[in-house]
């Protein structure tokens, strides 16, 4: 019971640390996943190949699904959460979640003479309501943990259905190596993990969350040598709301002679900004630091400011702060890294007008350029 009590203590200790350093993991990350989702959007921008536009669209999906992962990461220390929900077509998903997930059973399990194939029999289902990035992860989790339970060639198999006119039932099974039942009894434990050091014991246990959250169940099944079940039962949707829909570019639209201060320390988002704006006929100003930003608006005129919070030196807050003093009226749009939640106060102070967080989308960012210029 002690080694028990002081096993809780090291556990506990370890999600307050997690807590602590959670802001600035999603701060340097989001960061990379700007500068990843900048520069696939420009790409599919302009080029014209549909074949390489899928491929696009896929790595476009993963990381602003790992940007809504990353921000829950902060999430857990603050206790808040992602509630909208949209209509999903399960069987898309699924097909989806397959092919992005090609890179562990067709590239590395092959190189490990594994060969892993798949087989499809998915009858037409209703659309059900979820979280669409939290129930991408849960298949993603499910069917990874499939792949890796494999030490010779096989199956795996998904299935869905309609039960009652009630309910979605997504079936995965794999022909891996399976589990007694004193493991398949512990799965959704979190930290629990089958595979030693290799695993944090936290992906069915997300999987377990995320179909609670969405009103579902999962159950599991699993037999040593003969392979592993895992069931989902999801409510059909009621409703019409809408579905979820894929990110389409606005038509260009050109404001010239209109000029835009840009304060970003990093050089490739910088760079990416001014592969998005630059077409519209916007005259950009680009700067490192909030100290050059401010020196160029005090000998320019402008109509617009875009800056960064996290900043080297002055910070965001005290650029926008100074250019205040100077300016009372010029619309600002701050981008950043850190969660956003937070800031109600300081944006109603300092009168910004548009707080968007890291990762922006080239739509996202041409939009709100254009309200505060039009």
């Amino acid at each position: 019971r002690l080694r028990e009590s002081q096993e809780q203590l090291i556990e506990s200790a370890k999600m307050r640390a997690i807590g602590t350093m959670a802001s600035g993991i999603v701060h340097d990350f989001n960061n990379l996943l700007s500068i990843i989702l900048g520069s696939v959007q420009l790409v599919i921008q302009k080029n014209k190949d549909e074949s390489l536009h899928k491929h696009l669209e896929y790595i476009q999906t993963a990381v602003k699904d790992g940007a809504k992962i990353i921000q829950k990461i902060q999430d857990f220390s603050r206790r808040s959460e992602e509630k909208t929900t949209s209509q999903i077509d399960v069987n898309e998903m699924l097909k989806m979640v397959v092919e992005m997930t090609q890179f562990k059973w067709l590239a590395q399990k092959r190189m490990q003479g594994i060969h892993i194939d798949f087989e499809l029999n998915l009858e037409q289902v209703p659309a059900i309501r979820a979280i669409s990035s939290e129930l991408r992860l849960a298949f993603t989790n499910i069917i990874i943990n499939a792949i890796e339970s494999f030490n010779k060639s096989g199956k795996i198999y998904i299935t869905t259905k309609t039960l009652e006119e009630q309910w979605v039932i997504i079936s995965i099974r794999d022909e891996g190596k399976g589990m007694d039942q004193e493991t398949v009894k512990r799965v959704f434990e979190p930290f629990y993990s089958t595979k030693g050091t290799a695993g944090n014991g936290l992906g069915l246990a997300q999987v377990y969350g995320i179909i609670s959250r969405s009103n579902g169940a999962v159950d599991i099944s699993s037999e040593p040598d003969v392979g592993t079940e895992v069931t989902i039962r999801l409510p059909v949707s009621r409703d019409s709301g809408d579905k979820e829909q894929r990110t389409t570019l606005p038509e260009e639209d050109k404001y010239y002679e209109k000029r835009i201060l840009v304060v970003e320390d990093e050089l490739t988002i910088r760079e990416i900004y001014e592969g998005i704006l630059s077409p519209q006929g916007y005259s950009l100003v680009m700067t490192e630091t909030a100290e050059e930003g401010l020196e160029h608006f005090s000998n320019e005129e402008f109509d617009l400011i875009i800056c960064d919070l996290g900043l080297p030196g002055m910070n965001g807050w005290e650029f926008v702060h100074k250019v205040r003093l100077q300016n009372k009226d010029i619309p600002i749009i701050v981008i950043t890294g850190w969660a956003t939640d937070d800031h109600k106060k300081k944006l109603n102070e300092l009168k910004i007008q548009k707080i968007l967080p890291k990762p922006v989308s080239v739509s996202d960012l041409k939009k709100n350029v254009s309200l505060f210029l039009s």
